[in-house]
């Protein structure tokens, strides 16, 4: 197993009419970013996202900061009338594991509550205890040692 970091990012603050972050948004994501790094440096990244456009956005924000050239979108990662895909979300950070040190995923309120604990019990086999981020925030899990934290 390859991954060290799993990080699961809430979106930035994004305007409802458009689904386009605004400029909080975009600072918000700038920020964490910078509070990252540090962790990150030198290490191999992968980052997905939802096919949202506010995730997209701050993605590319992400994607930037770290020197990535490029993320992926998938499904998996956005809740459909609050019904989670947390099966299919564990599969793909499976499936992209050996690919990478660190995992970055940029999704929604729902899964950035629900996805630490699922990720801790399913395949880390320990118990993590997850509760809400602002947007713009973010859990750090360790995939192979007994750490987690946020950057609230």
């Amino acid at each position: 197993m390859k991954l060290q970091l799993l990080i699961i990012v809430r979106h930035g603050n994004y305007d409802r009419d458009s689904g386009s972050l605004t400029d909080s948004g975009r600072n918000q994501i700038k920020g964490l970013a910078e509070k990252l790094k540090p962790f990150i440096a030198g290490m191999d990244i992968v980052i997905l996202s939802s096919r949202a456009k506010r995730t997209q956005e701050s993605a590319e924000i992400l994607a930037e900061a770290f020197g990535v050239d490029s993320f992926e979108c998938h499904g998996a990662l956005y809740s459909d009338s609050n019904i989670m895909k947390l099966p299919e979300a564990l599969e793909l950070v499976r499936s992209k594991k050996e690919e990478c040190d660190v995992m970055v995923l940029v999704t929604h309120f729902e899964f950035t509550e629900e996805f630490p604990e699922y990720f801790g019990r399913e395949e880390l086999k320990k118990n993590i205890r997850s509760n809400s981020l602002e947007k713009g925030e973010a859990w750090v899990v360790g995939a192979s040692q007994n750490i987690t934290w946020t950057t609230a």
